[in-house]
């Protein structure tokens, strides 16, 4: 079923395929815009779509989103458990391994 709305099974759509349209080309036209920019440019346009619908329509046209990732912050907790690793191991020495012996 594609999204012309064709027959009265399943959900209703909550975009229609000119929205769809209109999406699409908005993600080709900038690339390297996150889903949420796209749903906020429409929204400018008084168009109120949600990142998610936006993110869906880009899974539908093969488009891959951008989101970029962002490695998360370490608390403190975390912090001190990595340093007291690091200063344990550090002290250790590792010696060469041994061979296996063959059978």
């Amino acid at each position: 079923m594609d999204s012309l709305g064709i027959g009265k099974c399943g959900r209703k759509r909550k975009t229609l395929p000119r929205l769809d349209r209109k999406i699409t080309a908005m993600a080709l036209g900038s690339r390297r815009a996150s889903c949420k920019e796209l749903s906020m440019e429409l929204a400018n346009d008084g168009i109120m779509v949600d990142r998610r619908t936006t993110n869906n329509r880009h899974f539908e046209q093969s488009l891959k989103s951008y989101r970029p990732r962002k490695k998360s912050r370490l608390t403190q907790k975390a912090r001190d458990i990595n340093g007291m690793y690091s200063m344990k191991i550090g002290h250790q020495k590792i010696g060469p391994k041994k061979a296996l012996d063959q059978c």
